[in-house]
């Protein structure tokens, strides 16, 4: 009975040490991707499908333009001169077809700007309760 014990724990033993092995052949020859998790731009947006409607897998993973991304501007005023609009963004009076920190003005209202940037229509709104004691 002793013996019987004995065997077991040598094999035991013997299929630990197979593991090991196994463990540092894994270590030693799996190839790596290093990752940098500092590049944000580069990576992909977990929240997009890897493929479109129609069951395509996508080709570019581009994060999608949203209204926070869109260059930080001041809209101060918007007037109207002889029948045309004008609007005073970060203090430039700008009017419609110009562009002004890549935002081009597409329609200015009495109360709104219209403006595109990255193919993406988005509203700056007047407020001009908020904007009344302002100098």
């Amino acid at each position: 009975m002793l013996n019987k014990m004995r065997h077991k724990i040598h094999n035991m033993k013997a299929f630990l040490v197979f593991l090991s092995a196994i463990n540092i052949f894994i270590i030693a020859f799996a190839q790596t991707k290093e990752i940098n998790y500092n590049s944000a731009e580069e990576s992909r947006d977990p929240f997009i499908p890897l493929v479109d409607n129609n069951g395509n897998l996508r080709k570019e993973f581009k994060r999608p333009v949203d209204e926070a991304s869109i260059p930080k501007v001041n809209l101060m005023g918007i007037s109207d001169l002889s029948g045309t609009f004008y609007a005073i963004i970060d203090g430039e009076m700008v009017k419609e077809a110009d562009t002004i920190k890549e935002l081009k003005i597409e329609k200015i209202y009495f109360d709104r700007v219209i403006v595109s940037y990255a193919d993406k229509i988005f509203e700056l709104k007047w407020e001009q309760e908020k904007n009344a004691g302002k100098k």
